[in-house]
């Protein structure tokens, strides 16, 4: 008899540790962009790597609907692709809805489950959440901001003047990130271009190059982009000190501080998990990101003429060399 209770025991011990959850669970990951621009290619597998275990075993299944506002930026296509998440979301069920990027909250959370029974997860919001009514009873997020005070403060050490350009792909997450890099970190810019291909970016790129003294590019991917041919391009026609926030674009400026987008899917995905664990959304405050690298582009210093510190080579990411 004491046998049996022991071995009685033991199981139901390892099945109240094995099952962390009354149900199988489905979490519903919406992304405003695609899976081919990095960004959400590093993101949406930051998320899968967190809930993998838990999917392994069974416990919840993951889905993914990509609303592609990125390569299709009119308002009638983010409102009908914001029309599909939400009949996907009605007939899909799911128990936790995690939204990356702006789009996702603008037009779907906020015109249609403001204060609802869902639970929602944000990342990747730019600067500011309020924008979209956040905090709400039902969600909770991580906001997207970035060091380019830093940044452009590390840059105008190598500048011949204090004049700063920006040049920019034309969307609402970047206009929105230059709006708040002025208000929020002091920042005045001298001149702002906003493009829409990668002819455009060349020309711009080139009168910038006598209209700055300092250049912050905010502009990948554009249409028509190619890397090989944009490294030519720059190694020729780069005049002034360029800066950059994303991780992917290290090889086109010489000094970057990246955002990360593994941080923002690993934190989105355990807040998902807490909430599967009866956390709910309105017990987790809404926090900012933390992170960023550093990456030193050595070949195009050198175009420049610029010599950085050896010790300052040790301690950050050197990319561009010979």
């Amino acid at each position: 008899m004491k046998l049996l209770l022991t071995t009685l025991l033991l199981i139901l011990s390892f099945h109240l540790s094995a099952s962390e959850y009354s149900s199988h669970k489905k979490i519903l990951h919406i992304d405003s962009y695609h899976s081919e621009y990095p960004w959400s290619a590093d993101l949406q597998q930051s998320i899968k790597m967190i809930l993998k275990p838990h999917m392994d075993k069974g416990y919840l299944s993951l889905h993914t609907f990509e609303m592609d506002t990125k390569r299709n930026t009119s308002e009638q296509f983010k409102l009908a692709t914001a029309d599909k998440a939400r009949q996907l979301i009605e007939k899909l069920n799911p128990d936790v809805v995690i939204v990356s990027d702006d789009n996702a909250s603008k037009y779907i959370v906020k015109p249609f489950y403001k204060d609802t029974d869902l639970p929602f997860v944000f990342c990747g919001v730019n600067w500011d959440a309020s924008i979209y009514g956040y905090p709400y009873k039902n969600v909770t997020g991580m906001i997207e901001v970035d060091l380019s005070h830093i940044l452009i403060k590390r840059l105008s050490r190598y500048a011949k003047g204090n004049r700063i350009g920006v040049l920019a792909v034309d969307n609402l997450s970047v206009r929105k990130n230059v709006k708040y890099q002025q208000s929020v970190h002091n920042i005045q810019y001298h001149k702002i271009y906003y493009v829409s291909d990668f002819n455009e970016w060349k020309k711009a790129y080139k009168r910038l190059q006598t209209e700055a003294d300092i250049l912050l590019l905010l502009n990948h991917p554009l249409k028509g982009w190619d890397n090989a041919l944009a490294e030519q391009f720059i190694l020729k026609e780069t005049k002034i000190v360029t800066g950059n926030t994303l991780d992917w674009m290290t090889q086109f400026a010489v000094y970057s501080i990246t955002k990360s987008a593994e941080e923002q899917g690993r934190w989105a995905a355990k807040a998902a998990l807490s909430i599967l664990k009866d956390h709910p959304p309105s017990s987790m405050p809404i926090v900012k990101n933390r992170t960023g690298e550093t990456f030193i582009n050595v070949k195009l210093a050198k175009r420049l003429g610029i010599e950085f510190n050896a010790e300052l080579l040790k301690v950050v990411n050197v990319v561009g060399q010979e």
